[in-house]
């Protein structure tokens, strides 16, 4: 599986200094020399969103293809600078916390690049550190009302409305806290005057760039996301002083969908059971989308945090031709890390508690509007995209329906037809059209020694009008599809015992109105084939976090590209209910390519 790598310019770097007592943030403190001796410093902050901010090593060089996105991901509404005072920072406490007033940002790129734009601006009046003392620094860009600030007190609120509680503790109180993901919120291109408003704060840098699994010694990334700031007494000094970079990702992950051709149809190759036939995808969504998430990304903190567990994996695949740590990117300034915890990370979750946990489409509850795919003749950066939480788990909880995947739409036609009514039964590859169906039903019924089960002389089997697509599985399901015509009473019913003769025969028929299909395409990928591969997994026993960890998932800040290169077959007749298995037991018509975009972009290719 090939991965396209487009490094999005999801970070902010953001300068830091110590700052004033002046409620004018840019004005003197009014003594002689900006000397303030009320126990109160400047910070000198410059707040930069650059258009590239490093590479991932999860592609070859030719794969590290950047790209910038919608200026509307980038507009800033709205910064909070919240102080933590400590030691270090999984001890360090919240202390204090300013909003700051609209900030004058310069575009700093190139006419094209809309994208990379700096702010300078000096803060006043915040606390010194005593004795021994650190401070550190979070920042949040468009707190989207889960965050507010009043007299230097920082709210917080996981529904995301009114926030009126004063936040208090460590930073892990904070990236340990679960909020409801509402997108409308956190990852919105129309929002504000249509400039968008996508809530960004810390990403978690590395110190060191990623090794190989023989090149260890002396390795220690220190994986922090906080930022160490320096307190000074004076505004000169503060002003002169060198910048402590901030950088801020997005709290969503992106995800668009393309068909490899010209329109959005694909015909099946010669050699396979039903060459010759088209497929014509209409739609796509996002299936099993996280309900919760974390604000600031999770990878722990503190001598047992999570990021140092993962800087000891290596996979021990001998395909892998690659074997540098996989969390941890090569690209300086900065050197990024490429993973994170979800809320319900570690749990299976109870088959009966998935929409507790997860958005899950079904056929009940299907999108009223599907989303548009995009094709090879589509102007680039018009596809449309989708925003979702962070997905993630450990190797051992990669189950399907706990991974976030794609759901396509589309129309499955037979050669030489337009999307007719057909049928498939016993889950054997062989198509029957409507009429071959209602014949084989049919002379299932006449060849039964029960009389009471034989069609009468002017009874015909027919298919419902109003049936829609199905799998038919049991008595009630068969009624729903087909019914009686020609008799006494018209139209009939099957019986019982017509129904259950038919289904003596065929077990499972999957009824394909109009030719429409389902396809449950593929979970998204992260590492993927190059850095996890995995085959021939029947049980979640079969994986290893050395080998696995990061296989399937979404993660923040990474832009996850399906490309659909070819089909095999029809999929579902209806929405799919994704199984109880592990991620990589096959047995669909589905296969994909992924490009992340980090953006980081990250493609996937797909043989339906």
């Amino acid at each position: 599986m090939k991965k396209i790598f487009k490094n999005m310019a999801w970070t902010m770097a953001a300068t830091l200094v110590m700052a004033a007592c002046s409620d004018s943030l840019d004005e003197s403190s009014g003594n002689g020399n900006d000397l303030n001796t009320d126990g109160t410093g400047y910070v000198k902050i410059a707040l930069n969103l650059p258009s590239t901010s490093g590479t991932s090593t999860r592609a070859d060089s030719e794969n590290d293809d950047f790209n910038d996105g919608l200026a509307a991901e980038y507009n800033v509404n709205d910064v909070i600078l919240a102080l933590f005072y400590g030691a270090d920072e999984s001890s360090a406490t919240y202390k204090w916390a300013t909003q700051l007033p609209n900030l004058n940002f310069v575009n700093q790129g190139t006419s094209t690049d809309n994208i990379t734009t700096k702010s300078n601006y000096v803060v006043s009046e915040v606390p010194k550190p005593s004795t021994g003392e650190k401070v550190f620094a979070l920042a949040i860009v468009n707190n989207s009302g889960y965050f507010s600030v009043s007299n230097n007190k920082l709210n917080y609120n996981a529904a995301g409305t009114n926030p009126s509680t004063e936040f208090s503790g460590t930073f892990a109180a904070l990236f340990t806290t679960a909020s409801n993901t509402d997108l409308t919120k956190i990852a919105s291109t129309t929002a504000n005057e249509n400039k968008g408003n996508f809530m960004m704060t810390n990403a978690p840098i590395a110190k060191q760039p990623s090794v190989t699994s023989t090149n260890t010694t002396g390795w220690n990334p220190d994986i922090t996301t906080l930022v160490e700031l320096k307190v000074y007494d004076d505004k000169p000094t503060a002003e002169a002083a060198p910048s402590n970079p901030i950088y801020v990702e997005r709290v969503v992950a992106k995800v668009n969908v393309k068909v490899n051709a010209a329109s959005n149809t694909l015909t099946i190759k010669e050699g396979e059971t039903f060459a010759g036939a088209t497929v014509e995808f209409t739609g796509w969504e996002l299936q099993n989308t996280n309900k919760l998430t974390y604000l600031v990304r999770n990878v722990g903190s503190g001598d047992k945090a999570a990021w140092k567990d993962w800087i000891k994996l290596f996979s021990t695949d001998p395909t892998v031709s690659s074997k540098e740590n996989r969390f941890v990117g090569t690209q300086p300034d900065p050197y990024r890390t490429y993973w994170g915890i979800d809320p319900n990370y570690n749990t299976i979750v109870k088959s009966g508690e998935i929409t507790n946990n997860f958005n899950v489409w079904s056929e009940t509850s299907a999108p009223q509007k599907w989303l548009e795919l995009a094709n090879n003749g589509t102007t680039a950066g018009l596809e449309a995209v989708a925003y979702c939480a962070e997905n993630t788990t450990i190797a051992k909880v990669m189950q399907k329906d706990q991974l976030t995947g794609i759901l396509l739409k589309a129309t499955f036609k037979l050669s030489g037809t337009d999307g007719v009514d057909f049928f498939t039964c016993n889950g054997v590859n062989q198509i029957y059209t409507k009429e071959n169906m209602l014949a084989a039903l049919t002379a299932e019924l006449a060849a039964s020694s029960k009389e009471d089960v034989k069609l009468g002389e002017n009874e015909k089997l027919a298919i419902k009008e109003d049936a829609g697509g199905a799998e038919i599985k049991n008595i009630e399901d068969l009624k729903k599809v087909f019914q009686i015509t020609g008799g006494t009473t018209n139209p009939n019913e099957l019986s019982d015992d017509q129904a259950n003769v038919i289904l003596n025969k065929y077990s499972t028929i999957n009824f394909y109105k109009g030719g429409r299909t389902y396809y449950y395409a593929t979970l998204i990928k992260h590492f993927g084939e190059e850095y996890t591969p995995a085959s021939g997994v029947n049980s979640l026993d079969n994986y290893s976090e050395k080998d696995h960890l990061g296989r399937y998932g979404v993660l923040r800040n990474n832009w996850y590209e399906l490309l659909i290169n070819s089909v095999s077959g029809p999929g579902d007749p209806e929405i799919p209910v994704i199984p109880e298995e592990p991620a990589d037991k096959e047995h669909r018509y589905i296969n994909c390519e992924i490009n992340v975009l980090s953006w980081a972009k990250r493609s996937q290719g797909v043989d339906l």
